[in-house]
């Protein structure tokens, strides 16, 4: 549980580091009516007419601690411990016309987040270990293949939580084959870039001019768009990997994560 020192030294931290933070009096997440369980958003408002974003933070009776911040970068690492815990989600069905209830549950351990701006927009991402440091976050994110190809001299993209390795030998060759077989290359049009086999299907995702998914391994050519990054142009075939992030979208009703 969080002292007013302790909520006042959180907002303190995220001032420090440049990003707007807003604690509201109480739950804000529709559905989730528990005082006591942690919310976190990322939200768009105005001030004095111009829109600008903040991050909505109701700690309940979680601990939240702000453990290192890079002003440069507009960034900070946050340390959350919540009690384990079940509660409850209330949300409208549109075909029978009824709330339901179902219940979620709050994992009874200490998670970390990265937490600022990412070009033009704030994001969070879950550290997958533990950390007290911005830019070891960043190295601890980071997918083993990025880690070999960045150690190889290769020149690494990177779009949001997706980064782009430019391709092997074996790889163009895998791609070639796959091609000929497919008897086209996509040109043309854009398609989803993928996570895994799993299709992004939400609206703010990333797609690419040409997109290959060939087994497990994804690859892609050509313009990258997304409407919170630049595009990103691949003049070849990289190949595409995901951060190791270990919780992207969380879909429970006490806490909404955004790329």
């Amino acid at each position: 549980m969080n002292t007013q020192t302790d909520l006042e030294q959180v907002r303190a931290k995220f001032r420090d580091a440049g990003v707007q933070l807003r604690m509201p009096g109480g739950p804000f997440v529709v559905g989730v009516r528990d005082r006591a369980v942690l919310q976190m958003d990322i939200r768009k408002t105005r001030q004095g007419g111009v829109p600008r974003e903040e991050v909505w933070l109701w700690p309940g009776e979680a601990e939240v601690k702000v453990l290192g911040v890079e002003r440069r970068l507009r960034q900070l690492v946050l340390r959350v411990r919540e009690s384990e815990r079940t509660f409850a989600v209330r949300s409208w069905d549109a075909d029978s016309r009824t709330w339901l209830t179902r219940r979620e549950r709050v994992p009874g351990e200490e998670r970390r987040f990265l937490v600022g701006m990412d070009e033009r927009h704030l994001f969070f991402a879950r550290v997958p270990k533990r950390t007290h440091h911005v830019r070891e976050a960043h190295e601890l994110l980071m997918p083993t293949r990025v880690h070999a190809a960045w150690r190889r001299g290769l020149d690494v993209k990177r779009q949001g939580e997706f980064f782009f390795i430019p391709v092997s030998d074996r790889e163009r060759a895998l791609i070639k084959s796959h091609l000929v077989r497919a008897g086209a290359a996509h040109k043309g049009r854009l398609v989803p870039v993928r996570k895994g086999q799993v299709l992004q299907t939400d609206r703010k995702g990333h797609f690419a001019r040409q997109h290959l998914l060939i087994g497990i391994e994804q690859f892609a050519c050509g313009d990258v768009v997304h409407q919170d990054h630049r595009t990103l142009v691949l003049s070849d075939w990289h190949r595409v990997e995901m951060n190791a992030e270990s919780q992207v979208r969380v879909r429970q009703g006490h806490a909404r994560w955004v790329d």
